[in-house]
């Protein structure tokens, strides 16, 4: 009520207004899930907020790349993209209520999101075992590191010496299957804040080649041909025709076709002994190598003493003649005779 009074004339007038209410204001509050995690995540946020009324919410972000799933309930959830960018991202959420009478109050919580690292390495991604490779890091933002190998055939497990090592090295076993073996090689990378990221390669382990061959005969009088075939197979699915060959007598290269053809000489008085060696190797370097001796026998060699020394003739004597007077004897060859038939020819 108001009243108003004039103090010369005494007169007064009273004004009488309805009743004014003043509504208290909704306290915003609200709880969160994490304030401080690695991307990519979702964190929930729920309403606690006081107030003698019903209330509609608003949550919100000042920066747009989190997205709050349900904006307009009390308790919703907001996602967070990723960060890889080395240093942490800070996001305000706020939330705005507002009662039936349109009372409102809004409150705000910074939320950290880590960075997580980059990992990133490569490796030598084909090859012939057993063979060691040293994979090159090249991760960023990472304290620790945590390397596994996964084989396409568990049997032939490869082995990293140090799996935490920030670069190990991983030893792939030899293939001796009819087919390729596939490893999976995974490295994971974690920072300070327990953050990680993931990075794989495929190395590919080729199998051992199966070279072999066959020769027509190994051992006979010289001089000696013989042919050699080829009975390779590269395993793998491919064909002989794929692979590379050197062929070897005694070490020295003789040929780079598929098959081989070689004659070989004997020696006086004894038999020889060749190593012949095919070496073949696949399209993707790996190589096998086969080994076969051929021996060559001496030319008998037949010769004849005369009172111990050599003769070509015997000459001529008169009649009657014993020949076991003459001190007629054959030269011993071991290595190359095994036995002699003596003969009386008459020449006329």
């Amino acid at each position: 009520e108001l009243i108003v009074g004039d103090p010369t004339t005494g007169c007064d007038s009273t004004i009488t207004s309805d009743t004014i209410t003043v509504f208290h204001n909704p306290d915003a509050r609200f709880t969160l899930s994490d304030t401080a995690l690695c991307p990519r995540n979702t964190i929930t946020v729920s309403g606690t907020s006081i107030t003698g009324d019903t209330l509609s919410y608003v949550w919100t972000t000042i920066n747009t790349t989190p997205t709050i799933n349900t904006p307009n309930v009390d308790s919703t959830t907001i996602d967070f993209i990723d960060n890889q960018s080395g240093t942490s991202n800070f996001y305000d959420i706020n939330l705005l209520v507002t009662d039936s009478r349109g009372c409102t109050d809004d409150t705000t919580h910074t939320v950290e999101l880590f960075t997580r690292p980059r990992a990133n390495f490569s490796i030598v991604d084909t090859g012939c075992g057993e063979i060691t490779y040293t994979p090159t890091n090249n991760t960023d933002y990472a304290t620790t590191y945590n390397w596994t190998v996964t084989a396409s055939n568990p049997s032939f497990p490869a082995t990293i010496v140090i799996p935490a090592g920030f670069e190990p090295k991983i030893t792939f076993p030899e293939n001796t299957t009819t087919d390729s073996i596939v490893y999976t090689i995974q490295l994971i990378a974690t920072n300070n804040n327990a953050c990680t990221d993931t990075a794989t390669q495929i190395v590919t382990i080729y199998p051992t080649p199966f070279v072999s061959f066959t020769p027509q005969d190994t051992c006979a009088c010289g001089p000696f041909t013989v042919n050699f075939t080829n009975t390779s197979d590269p395993y793998n699915n491919e064909d002989t025709t794929s692979m590379i060959f050197s062929w070897y007598i005694d070490g020295v290269a003789q040929s780079g076709n598929t098959n081989f053809t070689d004659t070989f000489q004997n020696i006086i008085g004894d038999t020889i002994f060749y190593e012949v060696v095919l070496v073949g190797t696949t399209q993707h370097g790996c190589i096998n190598s086969d080994t076969t001796t051929i021996c060559v026998y001496p030319d008998p060699i037949a010769t004849i003493e005369v009172n111990g020394i050599q003769e070509d003739s015997i000459p001529c004597l008169c009649a009657p003649l014993e020949i076991n007077t003459l001190g007629i004897t054959a030269v011993d060859y071991p290595q190359a005779n095994i036995s002699i038939n003596w003969r009386v020819v008459n020449s006329n």
